[in-house]
């Protein structure tokens, strides 16, 4: 307790008396990201951005990329 930055409360209604973690995440990432989304802030990212991130999943998801990389730009 006494190293947390910050403490929330996630009020309950009803029998409940409390939530998983995966549940309190949930509703913690629903409230920040309609936060986020109503306010001025520029989050949008950049169709150059989402590419980038896109290429770094298929990455760590394929088995070796760098060959089918390589391969892909050679033309065949």
């Amino acid at each position: 307790v006494e190293n947390a930055d910050k403490f929330v409360n996630i009020p309950m209604y009803g029998f409940t008396q409390s939530l998983n973690i995966s549940v309190s995440a949930a509703i913690l990432l629903q409230h920040f990201s309609e936060s986020i989304r109503k306010s001025k802030l520029p989050w949008r990212l950049s169709e150059a951005d989402k590419y980038e991130l896109k290429l770094q999943w298929i990455e760590h998801q394929l088995n070796n990329f760098p060959a089918i990389k390589q391969r892909f730009y050679k033309g065949g």
